[in-house]
């Protein structure tokens, strides 16, 4: 899916090494009819022994279920020590032990040594992280049954949707995981029998705009559940919803392109929008009611309406408890691949040192340079199958395949570099590599794919689709959200 149209201008673990006195021993009275404090000291005049001091660290104070770490341990002026949890048992004095985190939650390890006066503990806190509790698989395959051909570049994920309160619910499988949009919209016939209350209690139809063509719908209210992560009551559009009066789609809308209102024109049974922005429309539905957005269909025929930002078509992600501020796609080429979701919360989500840190401006684009040209309303789109720009001055590299008009058919796989520069004014040079689209083998689902821009987008876009995320792990940082990177709109990859 091209980019949409809008109309906008871990907790870390903590290390505990709090030594606990546990006994003490002080001196008796003195002899001689003294009544006062006497030194402490043994029956042949020496002193008595100090506490021992422990002191208990970890290699690693956070670890994934299923994976290990070090507890190290020391002590001084004990002559004897004993562990709990996985260090159970009598220990050395001082040691070190590979202990493994099984369930996620948090485990303490506490070491207590001991002398002929007194005891000493000390403790840490091992962090244990479930690392598919904030994330779900992508697949690559030929799609839902409807979309009834080879596809290729195009990420599916499973959503489950229930009716507010999560009573009754639906898994849909093969819905379009999108950079480029932003909410959920699903055919209604994936949606089957699963009965969505309107959002605002009035009729009120939605079309979605895409660059390729359009989804036309009713604004519906559900539970949207991916993997672990629930966002309660949030909007999202039915595709091709049955109930009268959202049948007829108005001419504002239809005029957009090509019809995707079901499964085997969208060859998906929906589309996961998890891009830059919380809403599909924002500001511009709120204070207008600009055509070829939200529709009031109360009324015949449905008539443009505004649409407050609570009711427009959500963004999931921004409604999560904790993992709210943006997502993680990694896209590799030779293993399982994921969007985490997520920014800086977790320990599988963080921005490395080594990534860039790109901005969007307020349209969401970043500008590329590219064969001498600019691009100054770029962006990245995981619904996108190719790489979308102009061949200008490359038309001898980069010849249209003889099966279309759109897709790039080198003669041998070309390689080239562009920079990428953010709003804020970091740019970074990226390679990219576009093969011959006729030739993509049919055991492949990942290709470096090509392709003319559509008429419907202006010539200063270059659309880096889903194959500028193969094997380059990349986050989306949604706008207005906190993270330890800045606060987005941005990517960093």
């Amino acid at each position: 899916m091209i980019a949409s149209i809008s109309m906008r201008s871990g907790a870390a673990g903590v290390l505990l090494a709090v030594a606990l006195l546990l006994a003490s021993c002080g001196g008796g009275g003195g002899g001689g009819g003294g009544g006062g404090n006497a030194s402490a000291v043994a029956g042949d005049g020496a002193p008595l022994a100090t506490p021992p001091t422990v002191t208990v660290t970890l290699a690693n104070d956070e670890v994934n279920v299923g994976n290990s770490t070090n507890v190290n341990w020391s002590s001084t002026g004990a002559s004897t020590c004993t562990g709990s949890a996985g260090l159970s048992g009598s220990l050395m004095t001082s040691g070190s032990q590979s202990v493994t985190g099984t369930t996620a939650g948090t485990v303490t390890y506490t070491v207590t040594c001991s002398n002929d006066i007194s005891s000493t503990a000390a403790s840490a806190v091992l962090a244990v992280q479930d690392p598919t509790s904030n994330r779900v698989p992508i697949v690559f395959d030929d799609g839902p049954a409807a979309s009834q051909g080879f596809l290729v570049n195009i990420p599916f994920v499973n959503v489950t949707v229930c009716q507010p309160g999560g009573a009754v619910c639906v898994v849909i499988d093969h819905v379009l995981l999108d950079t480029g949009s932003y909410g959920l919209r699903l055919t209604a016939q994936a949606l089957g029998s699963l009965q969505l209350a309107e959002t605002t209690g009035a009729p009120i139809g939605e079309c979605g705009q895409f660059a390729d063509g359009y989804t036309w719908g009713a604004v519906r209210t559900a539970d949207v559940r991916l993997g672990d992560e629930l966002a309660s009551s949030v909007s999202i559009q039915v595709i091709a919803d049955p109930a009268l009066p959202f049948a007829s789609v108005p001419s504002s809308c239809s005029s957009t392109g090509a019809a995707m209102n079901s499964a085997s024109a969208l060859h998906a049974n929906g589309i996961l929008g998890i891009g830059l922005f919380p809403e599909d429309c924002g500001p511009g539905c709120v204070n207008g009611a600009p055509a070829g957005f939200y529709y009031d269909c109360s009324v015949s025929p449905c008539t443009p309406t505004s649409m407050a930002l609570a009711s427009q078509i959500t963004n999931p992600i921004v409604d999560f408890a904790v993992d709210n501020n943006g997502s993680l796609l990694q896209v590799s080429s030779s293993a399982s691949s994921f969007v985490t979701f997520g920014i800086g919360t977790q320990a599988n989500n963080a921005v490395t040192a080594q990534m860039v840190v790109i901005t969007a401006d307020q349209n969401g684009n970043f500008a590329t340079a590219f064969n001498g040209f600019n691009y100054p309303d770029s962006f990245l789109d995981s619904g996108s199958n190719s790489y979308f720009f102009a061949n200008t001055n490359l038309k001898s590299r980069l010849p249209n395949c003889p099966s279309s008009s759109v897709y790039y058919c080198p003669a041998a796989a070309q390689t080239f570099s562009a920079n990428i520069t953010g709003n804020n004014a970091i740019g970074e040079n990226v390679s990219f590599t576009v093969d011959d689209a006729d030739a993509v083998p049919l055991s492949l689902h990942l290709y470096d794919l090509g392709a003319s821009l559509p008429k419907t987008l202006a010539t200063g876009v270059f659309d880096w689709g889903l194959p500028f995320f193969i094997d380059r792990p990349t986050f989306t940082a949604i706008y207005g959200q906190t993270t330890p990177s800045g606060v987005g709109p941005y990517w960093a990859f």
